[in-house]
């Protein structure tokens, strides 16, 4: 059972902090490519249901960083049938993995520092995101700034709260024909539908090859080995493995096709970002795949009108999530595990998946004796 308070303020509160994340990735998808939105709404909430009652602590679920920006860099070249072929494909090996146990003899080579690493570099990675969605308006960025450090640690109105109600006036201040809008729309109750051949053989392979086997290294080192670490250090009462958040993953991932979605992976910068904001159970999440639910299959009309919600205000919320992935440097003690965090992260910036092989073959080339001398100097 999930703990008595999972559906307090500060679980909904905590159930927005990742938003950053999704919100440029998956609108991105929706304007850019032909996906239905209303699929990736609706896998989105049923995977987060899932999730948050399996792992009962604010575990994320987010787009394919990789596959998604593929796709929305090059919506001509990228096919939908190679998305979905992707995130099968993903799913299968992700199952396979869990169920022989192989991933206790990769992920003993991603330590502590390789670890910080991938949080710094995604911390920066979202900084320099949140700097860029702010820039549209620095006045209203300013305002959402200056809410976000007045409530900083406030329980009684948390910060996510009223960074959603500053967002939404906006909305309404800078849409004068929103009223129109909302009534011209019916309710109707919509379910998606399955999709029983989401690709051909020819795109099945191409996303293989194209989107799957770069975005593999990467999904080990940040939605495997970086969250299931990140779970333990904040929840120690709800521990998790690497094998169980392989098994999500890709149970996940063979669903989400068959239903219209896209590849999705359980982030380190999530984790993070729900903490950030309040999330403390699985409730968290479940009430936001809820209202991911709700809106698919109540209020898929209404989409189009969420996407109004101004990217200052995630630039914001962005910003917050990256900076606490960055103060996970401040873990590591030793001088030798920062050199080696440093130089991953500097990396990672250009491509995570390469970072951490490359850290990876640091460590097994290098000898304890040469990072020793740096620490006695």
């Amino acid at each position: 059972m999930l703990k008595k308070n999972r559906f307090d303020k500060m679980e909904w509160a905590g159930a927005f902090g990742d938003i950053g994340t999704f919100i440029p990735f998956v609108f991105g998808l929706i304007l850019l490519t032909e996906i239905d939105a209303r699929g990736i709404f609706f896998t989105f909430g049923i995977a987060l249901l899932f999730t948050g009652y399996f792992f009962k602590t604010p575990m994320p679920v987010q787009p394919m960083k990789l596959i998604a920006g593929m796709a929305i860099a090059s919506p001509a070249a990228i096919s939908l049938g190679m998305i979905w072929g992707a995130g099968v494909f993903i799913g299968l090996l992700w199952m396979f993995l869990a169920a022989a146990n192989l991933l206790r003899h990769i992920t003993k080579w991603i330590t502590e520092p390789i670890v910080c690493a991938i949080s710094l570099a995604l911390g920066i990675s979202f900084i320099i995101k949140s700097t860029q969605l702010m820039s549209s308006n620095w006045i209203i960025a300013g305002i959402a700034l200056v809410i976000s450090i007045l409530l900083y640690k406030n329980k009684t109105f948390p910060a996510m709260f009223a960074l959603l109600i500053f967002g939404v006036l906006l909305v309404i201040a800078q849409t004068p024909n929103l009223y129109t809008q909302l009534i011209s729309k019916d309710i109707a109750l919509t379910l998606p539908t399955i999709n029983w051949q989401p690709f051909t053989s020819k795109e099945f392979l191409m996303g293989i090859v194209i989107l799957a086997i770069p975005q593999i290294p990467l999904s080990i080192g940040n939605a495997i080995v970086a969250v299931t670490r990140e779970n333990n250090m904040r929840f120690p009462e709800q521990l998790t493995t690497e094998r169980k958040v392989t098994l999500s993953q890709g149970l996940i991932n063979l669903v989400s096709p068959m239903l219209g979605g896209i590849p999705m992976c359980h982030g380190v910068g999530g984790l993070v970002g729900h903490y950030r904001y309040g999330a403390r159970t699985g409730g968290a999440v479940m009430i936001l795949g809820m209202l991911f639910v709700c809106v698919a299959i109540m209020f898929s009309q209404y989409i189009e009108l969420i996407m109004l919600f101004p990217f200052e205000v995630v630039g914001v919320i962005l910003l917050f999530t990256g900076i606490d992935l960055v103060k996970t440097i401040n873990r590591l003690t030793s001088r030798k595990d920062k050199l080696l965090c440093i130089i991953t992260a500097s990396i990672a910036m250009w491509n995570m998946a390469t970072a951490v092989l490359i850290a990876i073959v640091i460590q097994f080339v290098l000898r304890k004796n040469a990072f020793n001398k740096i620490d006695s100097d």
